[in-house]
């Protein structure tokens, strides 16, 4: 079964991590090779290439030490390594979600960096808001990062996915704007907005936490990859579609057999499905992607093995999807992740 693990991660994420360290340098090559991402895999490939959640938690992580910022450098002054895990620590003996959210406002409003984090009230929604201070203008990535974060945060916090109904975000819509269904599965993104920030039902703030002192400890040995990774329930046609084919994607089952186990009319299911911005052969060509790469990255199979496991009949087919996904053969992108071995 493909784990949350073995999803990848667009190398777009990659350069912004980077994107405030001097190209070419001894640190950025460094950084590089201690995650086993080539420069080629970074500037070729027209942007297609991808790599593992591991090999970008381990990059950005780094970086953030290197820099000494969690923010890599996208804030006016830098939010120091250490305070993601204070922060953390202060939520954990909160009772309720509502208590624990009002924590990590609290806690990040009184670090000096230029974003204020606040918590409105509307009728029967909530709103987290992540304000500019003094009219400072930040690059998409410290939304896209710190968004993210929070959410998966508070999801984390409760033990469940904390469902959103909305995304709202300032700026217009950047040339990456089809990322963002990674970053928030599911949920409407609206650009051109008066505040950046996320919506969701103010009665999720009762939620009791569901996570302990024991259990941060272990979170924060690895924090970003365990967001990465974090088991997010959605309700979406598409998640289930991948929860099904994704236990074995070489044996993923025809549509219309597809629509029987989920007990919908096939036509039903792909009206569905385009109302989610996809198809049944979008996910599977995803999975089948991310699939081949977890495996390409492993010692020991062969090309025609991991064409196989990734549900290729032929492995000719294989080597020309997987050039369009990532923009290299399997045997390229294997001898560039593998380089650092020796």
């Amino acid at each position: 079964m493909l784990s949350p693990s073995s999803l990848t991660v667009p190398i777009y994420f990659v350069r912004s991590v980077l994107k405030n360290i001097p190209p070419n340098s001894e640190s950025w090559n460094k950084l590089l090779q201690d995650a086993r991402i080539t420069p080629e895999m970074l500037n070729g490939a027209e942007g297609r290439a991808r790599v593992s959640i591991a090999q970008f938690a381990r990059i950005q992580i780094n970086a953030m030490k290197l820099l000494n910022d969690e923010m890599l450098g996208y804030s006016s002054k830098p939010l120091p390594v250490g305070c993601w895990e204070m922060m953390s620590y202060a939520c954990i003996s909160a009772n309720t979600l509502g208590d624990a959210a009002e924590r990590y406002c609290r806690f990040y409003n009184l670090m000096d960096w230029d974003l204020k984090a606040e918590l409105w009230q509307d009728g029967s929604h909530e709103t987290y808001t992540l304000t500019p201070k003094e009219d400072r203008v930040l690059d998409p990535y410290a939304y896209e990062l710190c968004l993210l974060n929070s959410h998966r945060f508070f999801s984390w916090i409760i033990g469940r996915s904390l469902p959103l109904s909305r995304v709202n975000l300032t700026y217009a819509p950047p040339k990456h704007a089809d990322l963002y269904r990674l970053l928030f599965p599911n949920i409407p993104v609206f650009f051109d907005q008066e505040f950046n920030g996320f919506e969701f039902q103010h009665q999720s703030l009762s939620l009791p936490l569901a996570q302990n002192s024991t259990s941060l400890r272990k979170f924060l040995r690895h924090p970003g990859y365990h967001l990465m990774v974090l088991p997010l329930e959605e309700q979406s046609w598409s998640s289930k579609i991948q929860k099904i084919i994704g236990k074995n994607v070489a044996c993923a089952p025809a549509f219309n057999l597809l629509a029987d186990q989920l007990e919908i009319h096939p036509q039903t299911l792909r009206r569905r499905l385009t109302e989610e911005g996809t198809t049944y052969r979008d996910i599977k060509n995803h999975l089948r992607r991310d699939t081949s790469i977890y495996y390409l990255a492993k010692p020991g199979l062969s090309i025609e093995e991991v064409s196989e496991r990734s549900g290729f009949a032929e492995t000719s087919s294989f080597i020309r999807a997987f050039k369009n996904w990532t923009g290299l053969t399997p045997h390229c992108y294997r001898k560039k992740v593998h380089q650092n071995d020796d």
